[in-house]
């Protein structure tokens, strides 16, 4: 009777204290923006060529290009890559679904890891530079499992994804 009650404690108490876990519907946004010393041209004609993608992904991530449909990339472009998460070998598709020449491009995964990712990329000429923007918005499988799985590992990794990508980006653009 005590260990049932002193469970029911812990789990009411762990409940308590992770309201959010519980409730959040596992739907999430990553900001970012860069000021990149470039003109708006070179700096698009970078991150519109998917070749270049290896060069500024941390080398944890193992990110390999498995087919290509054409380069630079365009609206209606599928791209199929092959990353690693935890040591486990995953496949990500995607799609270029809008493309405005010289301002923005999002890339959709049609297939991969999350459950919905929707990845915009905007460029705007800015006094030293090119303003590059990326928001990401995300969603994980596995509903609860997936927010708390989010909570202890993808939230950071992404960061950490994004911050490598923008000292390389830094790097790659200093040495121009």
């Amino acid at each position: 009777m005590r260990r049932r009650l002193l469970r029911a404690l812990l789990l009411a108490g762990a409940l308590a204290a992770f309201p959010r876990v519980f409730s959040h519907r596992g739907q999430y946004t990553l900001e970012r923006e860069q000021l990149v010393p470039g003109p708006r041209e070179r700096v698009v004609a970078f991150f519109i060529d998917p070749r270049n993608l290896s060069e500024i992904t941390p080398p944890w991530v193992r990110f390999e290009i498995t087919q290509l449909e054409q380069t630079p990339l365009a609206g209606g472009t599928m791209q199929e890559y092959r990353i690693r998460w935890l040591g486990v070998p995953l496949r990500w598709e995607s799609l270029i679904a809008e493309f405005d020449e010289g301002r923005r491009f999002t890339d959709v995964q049609t297939r991969g890891p999350y459950r919905y990712w929707r990845h915009e990329h905007t460029f705007d000429d800015a006094e030293g530079g090119t303003l590059v923007r990326d928001r990401v918005q995300y969603e994980l499988p596995f509903g609860v499992l997936g927010v708390i799985v989010h909570t202890l590992v993808v939230r950071r990794q992404l960061r950490d994804i994004f911050d490598y990508r923008a000292n390389m980006i830094e790097d790659v653009f200093r040495l121009e």
